[in-house]
């Protein structure tokens, strides 16, 4: 990772950090989980995509709600971005390998962008878009708790959100208007506070 993609991610990490303080998550207690993310188009499935737009998503859990931070940069027609479940042991074979949940496509769950406070009421939380679309770099700081998880089927909570993270089940993308699938992805990944970053 190069060094101002780490100074970025840290800052991120600062903000969730303080505000999940604020939101009254002990941070580095017990009941926090946090998670990072770094987007790009050649973590796309089943094909990279060629793109210089870039996003870092730093999140943290607690007991009964979450902090997120989600960071955008140099993209066209930014549309929404969300959080994907992978079922399990699915998976797409690369070079001879199944590669498993990082290798595959699934449903969005959570909806990230645009944040919650913004959508019209009765809006379907994971169809809402930016409307008009945004271009450029945009930050978005928000907050969801378990009745703003969508599971592709039955009931999800904070603990249950955590332990699909850890199995590497959840990945995160972003979608433009002119790739609605997705336009840059990445699998989320646990942080430990004072840890080296896991992609180090």
């Amino acid at each position: 990772m190069q060094r101002s993609q780490l100074v970025t991610l840290l800052l991120l990490l600062t903000v969730v950090h303080t505000r999940a303080q604020t939101a009254g998550l002990e941070a580095g207690g017990p009941d926090v989980f946090y998670a990072v993310a770094n987007l790009a188009g050649k973590n796309m499935v089943p094909e990279p995509i060629n793109t210089t737009a870039m996003a870092r998503l730093a999140l943290a859990l607690g007991k009964d709600s979450a902090v997120y931070f989600l960071e955008v940069f140099d993209i066209l027609e930014f549309a929404m971005s969300h959080l994907h479940m992978v079922s399990p042991g699915t998976g797409t074979l690369h070079t001879g390998t199944l590669q498993g949940a990082r290798g595959a496509n699934g449903p969005a769950f959570i909806q990230l962008a645009p944040a919650f406070a913004s959508a019209q009421p009765g809006a379907d939380m994971l169809h809402t878009m930016y409307t008009p679309p945004l271009s450029g770099k945009m930050s978005i700081v928000n907050t969801f708790n378990a009745s703003d998880i969508h599971p592709p089927s039955g009931t999800m909570d904070m603990q249950a959100l955590k332990d699909a993270i850890l199995k590497g089940n959840v990945y995160t993308a972003v979608h433009n208007t002119t790739t609605p699938v997705g336009l840059i992805r990445d699998q989320l990944q646990q942080y430990k506070p004072r840890a080296a970053l896991p992609w180090e």
